[in-house]
């Protein structure tokens, strides 16, 4: 019986083998004369019941420090199982060299996931910026899949992101999936308005008018409990004095700038000694929190939530987020911290860095989903939904009815949208309408948001930009930030300036880099 019931099924396959054969060569008519046995056909819908019920997975991965919720409980997940018919998952993997480790583990054990986010590095702003080179490396050891052939399938991703940016490509070929730019700049100049007020201070606009305010602040009491426990200035690490450095034209890093159509360094600046001799003036005057080049972003929100300082140039999206300034008010209820204008030097007036050339997280797509076509099929359907109204509306407010409703066409968030959905972004994978998330997440933000994307910003283009091969890049930033405190806190005189950048030259080649990076910026486009 077991032998005749193995040939049934092996010549139902047969049949149905001819069929599929008939309708590739010679179109639906053939096929419509395929036999009709009725035990055979019977044999046939079973396999093809069982064909049809195998769905197809996609897994997405990446690196954060994000937490999402249980596998059952994961909303955004099977919003987007349902809205493709395939099953999609997405992890975490660690964040940081955790997250690269990881990853590579699978990789080079032949079990890349089927998406993924290419790991980051930290540039010389201390800025997560996408590591091209890691994505140049999967391109040569075919890791990844070359987008080329299906863009024109990618239509709404196209439509939504405006598309494979030159920057993007490697070879003359996309490899990443393109993202919408984001050109909100969390960035901002945050002040104590009330303390502003208590000392009789009033909103500077220079270096200088600065300084004269920091010493009220950490001089003249501000807070009024009778004790020298406040300092005027404070942040996240040294590269707070970039908002003193920019109007001088330089950082605390090497920041790639084009000047007058040349490609530059911010250490380069002509105005980068007086700008240092500035950043000096502040600790001599003994304004700057001491153990400010030590804190965290963390530390430095906890300490101005503590009323420790009155000023700081760092991301709003922290300081001034509800939760936080609930902290602060549970404090002092009095305490006012907002925004502050831009300061206005040699070189022009700024207020905070401007990627020209893209620092968001990027993913990629596995070579491995190219050789199944109805993963690859899936995969383009994900895609694309992402990148649709429906999509976007997921991944940034969750789903409709639970955590928003709309009304009269605009996203209206429910009570439960704050608290479920803190983890929808890392799902952007293609990235987000920054002004209609963020009147939507957060309202409190009516005005501060127009005041922030007023800032004049200081354009530089440092994600586009490879270190040479052979260059010791952690190494040279690591001098460069070693250096910069020194000639800020006295312990390296400013007069030697100029031999700090032979010293550049000398231990690292830097005009090499330069050059470098003078080439690939032209290559991109990004000169004229």
């Amino acid at each position: 019986m077991r032998n005749k019931r193995v040939l049934s099924l092996l010549t139902a396959a047969a049949v149905l083998a001819a069929g599929i054969t008939g309708c590739q060569s010679a179109g639906k008519e053939n096929a419509s004369q395929a036999p009709n046995n009725g035990a055979e056909s019977g044999q046939v819908e079973e396999i093809q019941k069982s064909e049809k019920s195998e769905r197809v997975s996609i897994e997405i991965v990446s690196g954060d420090s994000v937490e999402l919720p249980p596998e059952g409980e994961n909303f955004i997940n099977k919003a987007l199982s349902e809205a493709v018919d395939a099953d999609v998952t997405f992890s975490i993997l660690g964040s940081g060299s955790d997250y690269a480790t990881a990853l590579n583990v699978r990789i080079t054990g032949g079990d890349a996931p089927d998406v993924f986010a290419v790991p980051a590095k930290t540039d010389a702003t201390n800025t997560k910026v996408i590591n091209k080179d890691t994505m140049y490396k999967y391109a040569d050891d075919g890791v990844i899949m070359c987008l080329d052939p299906y863009l024109d399938q990618l239509g709404a991703v196209m439509e939504f992101t405006g598309g494979v940016q030159n920057a993007d490509l490697y070879g003359g070929q996309a490899y990443l999936i393109p993202v919408k730019k984001e050109e909100t700049v969390w960035t901002a100049n945050m002040i104590r308005a009330d303390w502003m007020e208590a000392v009789g201070g009033t909103e500077p606009t220079t270096p200088e008018e600065l300084l004269d305010l920091c010493k009220k602040f950490t001089f003249k009491d501000p807070d009024g409990n009778g004790k020298n426990d406040t300092y005027g200035l404070s942040g996240p690490g040294l590269k707070v004095f970039n908002t003193i450095l920019n109007v001088y034209g330089g950082s605390v890093s090497n920041d790639i700038l084009i000047k007058d159509g040349e490609v530059t360094s911010s250490l380069m600046s002509p105005h980068m000694q007086e700008g240092l001799e500035m950043c000096k003036a502040f600790v001599d005057a003994g304004v700057v929190d001491p153990d400010m080049v030590a804190n965290t972003s963390e530390v430095a929100d906890d300490k101005a939530i503590q009323g420790l300082f009155g000023m700081t140039n760092a991301s709003f999206a922290g300081l001034m987020r509800q939760s936080y300034q609930d902290k602060v008010h549970a404090v002092n209820p009095n305490a006012r911290w907002e925004l502050t204008g831009a300061l206005e030097g040699p070189d022009g007036q700024y207020c905070g860095l401007l990627d020209r050339s893209d620092t968001q997280a990027r993913y990629v797509i596995s070579k491995q989903v190219e050789q199944d076509s109805a993963k690859l099929d899936k995969v383009i359907k994900l895609l694309n939904y992402l990148a649709s109204e429906e999509g976007q509306r997921l991944v940034c407010y969750g789903v409709e009815g639970d955590h928003y409703n709309i009304e009269e066409g605009q996203v209206v968030p429910t009570d439960r949208m704050a608290a479920e959905t803190v983890f929808v972004w890392a799902y952007q994978l293609e990235g987000r309408d920054n002004d209609a998330y963020l009147k939507a997440k957060f309202p409190e933000w009516e005005e501060l948001l127009p005041y922030a994307n007023s800032y004049p910003r200081y354009e530089v283009y440092n994600s586009a930009v490879s270190a040479p091969e052979g260059f010791y890049t952690e190494d040279f930033n690591k001098y460069i930030s070693e250096e910069m405190t020194k000639f800020i806190y006295g312990q390296r005189e400013i007069g030697e300036y100029d031999t700090f950048l032979e010293e550049l030259e000398s231990m690292f080649q830097f005009s090499d880099y330069m050059e470098s990076a003078r080439k690939q910026l032209a290559k991109y486009g990004f000169l004229d």
